[in-house]
């Protein structure tokens, strides 16, 4: 028992200053005004630029350390200015964040990238962002707080995507492409915050058709259907929902006429494959007869159609889909 005891004793007061230690250095949680940051280009054997080390700093004391691959050799004229550090707010959340320049690299006029880190203020800590460093040329709206970029859809064209966050994680929301020469150019300010998908496809290889919708954080549905070759073509309203099973998103939607009748019912199963492939199936179906309609040729994109500028999740128009969105629950009980 005295043997025992002497042990235990010993094994209390080897333990105790572990976890003091932890408490007063390993779990500390620090302020965002209290770092400094030092970036330094890391070469190979031959002596080229592969990768960028930042350290983050309190004090003299390294917190912690981001390395971040070159997406290639930069042109020697930015050579010089690879690895430096700016801290933007890059996600709008009213917290200086870090973005590190890695380079241009000459395929195009905004071929240049940048690393983002982004700050936790739950956690007190920087988070090396998913994705940021992939855009090209990436601009901060310091308005809508996404970020965008452009390019040139050749000669005629521009395209800019825009993209949001998902706490530390790149988020593609939606694509506009615009002529040049274009007097009245698309503007999708008004899509607000939230992803828009859209397919192009045909019912059962003949009636082309756009549906195009966005989803919000309560996996409600709402967005238009448009049949181009329609004697009037013009843009009706679907509400519905979206449910996530096994890495595939199901859309349950229905056509509404101004009225309020029904006039369609769509479903479509949406998979994303290997992360780029995306594969889709979908029916149309007749609320009346139950005659049903497959979609075909399916091409999916988030390009921003020119009749659907305006969010229906938009503060202004939640009383426009409330009703709706009732009877979509209705129906689903």
């Amino acid at each position: 028992m005295r043997i025992l005891f002497h042990f235990r004793f010993m094994v209390l007061l080897f333990i105790l200053p572990l976890t003091v230690g932890a408490q007063t250095n390993g779990l500390r949680k620090y302020k965002r005004n209290e770092f400094s940051f030092k970036s330094t280009v890391m070469r190979n054997a031959e002596g080229e630029m592969t990768a960028v080390n930042v350290g983050a700093y309190v004090g003299k004391n390294l917190i912690d350390q981001f390395v971040t691959e070159l997406p290639g050799t930069p042109m020697k004229t930015t050579a010089d200015a690879v690895g430096k550090i700016s801290e933007p707010d890059v996600n709008g959340d009213g917290f200086l964040d870090v973005t590190i320049y890695l380079g241009y690299y000459g395929s195009h006029p905004n071929d240049s990238y940048y690393e983002a880190l982004i700050w936790d203020e739950e956690h007190g800590c920087f988070l090396q962002a998913d994705g940021y460093k992939d855009l090209a040329d990436p601009m901060i709206d310091e308005e809508t707080h996404l970020i965008t970029t452009n390019l040139r859809d050749g000669p005629e064209a521009r395209v800019t995507d825009y993209y949001g966050w998902q706490h530390n994680k790149i988020r593609y929301l939606r694509s506009e492409s615009v002529r040049i020469d274009d007097p009245n150019p698309i503007s999708s300010y008004g899509l607000v915050d939230l992803p828009l998908c859209r397919y192009n496809a045909k019912l059962d290889g003949r009636i082309s058709v756009i549906i195009a919708f966005q989803e919000n954080n309560d996996n409600t549905v709402a967005g238009y259907i448009y049949y181009p070759k329609a004697k009037h073509p013009a843009p009706i309203l679907i509400i519905g929902s979206v449910s996530h099973q096994n890495d595939a998103d199901y859309y349950n939607l229905s056509e509404y006429q101004s009225d309020g009748l029904i006039t369609g019912d769509i479903s479509i199963k949406h998979q994303l494959i290997d992360g780029w492939d995306h594969q889709v199936e979908g029916i149309w179906t007749n609320p009346k007869t139950r005659k049903e309609m497959k979609l075909t040729d399916v091409i999916f994109n988030r390009e921003v159609p020119r009749w659907f500028t305006k969010s229906l999740f938009a503060p202004e128009n939640s009383g426009k889909i409330d009703r709706f969105i009732k009877k979509e629950t209705i129906k689903e009980k």
